[in-house]
């Protein structure tokens, strides 16, 4: 897993490039545990890139199935 120091940023798009999700969240004590619910996007194939000063932005792929 990556580690994000400072205030972070996510984005969710889907295939089509959609953003579907989205949330800023300031880190406390130097990390950020996010819990994100995808329960309710349908079956396919997403990006989640977070971004911050510290570590630039950083894109990862999940499958919903």
């Amino acid at each position: 897993p990556n580690t994000f120091t400072g205030g972070t940023q996510w984005y969710i798009t889907n295939a089509a490039g959609a953003v579907v999700l989205q949330q800023a969240k300031q880190a406390s004590q130097n990390n950020v545990v996010l819990s994100i619910p995808v329960n309710h996007l349908p079956v396919g194939t997403y990006y989640i890139t977070f971004m911050n000063d510290a570590m630039g932005n950083v894109t990862e792929t999940f499958i919903k199935k």
